[in-house]
């Protein structure tokens, strides 16, 4: 897979940081999925990107069209099998738990086909720690975002011992489109 594949984005989690990484990506020109257990987490997710827009579209730095076409580009998953049919990467911005991130992984492994690019948005846990809940070890790495993760350009993509090569190249393209 190459950056010319990738079209379409998957968050899990949309609290502190999945919506901001989901407006990242939409801004970005991606189509982005978005997924909480928490059904009014998720309901509120275009209300936060809406807020999180008033101040540059305040300054002039964005539109009210550049904020339309954001929310336009992004869509609220009833459940994690829908997050997962599609999203050419996936990316987990769930709390910061070893036990919760291995435990998402796992589910999301289940629901996805072989080509799907797991990602973690852990600011501090191993990602090789979090991929021994993985089948195939080699399509994950870490993706950490920093917060505010729509205005800061700082991504760390980050090897485990098991990240495949190609899958740091495949992801790390994205990052610099949406100019991380």
């Amino acid at each position: 897979m190459n950056l010319k594949d990738i079209e379409h984005m998957g968050i899990l989690g949309a609290g502190l940081m999945g919506p901001g990484i989901a407006q990242a990506f939409s801004s970005g020109g991606y189509r982005v999925s978005i997924f909480d257990l928490d059904p009014a987490v998720s309901a509120n997710v275009k209300n936060r990107i809406t807020a999180n827009f008033a101040p540059f579209i305040a300054l002039k730095l964005a539109t009210p069209e550049d904020r339309d076409h954001c929310l336009e580009q992004i869509s609220i998953a009833a459940s994690l099998e829908e997050l997962c049919d599609g999203p050419q990467v996936l990316i987990e911005a769930v709390s910061e738990d070893l036990t919760v991130k291995k435990k998402a992984f796992s589910a999301m492994e289940k629901l996805i086909p072989a080509e799907t690019i797991l990602a973690s948005n852990t600011s501090a846990l191993s990602i090789t720690a979090i991929s021994e809940a993985l089948e195939h070890k080699g399509r994950f790495l870490g993706t950490h975002f920093w917060n505010p993760p729509q205005i800061v350009p700082c991504v760390e993509v980050i090897r485990g011992d098991y990240s495949d090569p190609a899958v740091f190249e495949t992801v790390y393209a994205p990052m610099e489109k949406i100019k991380k």
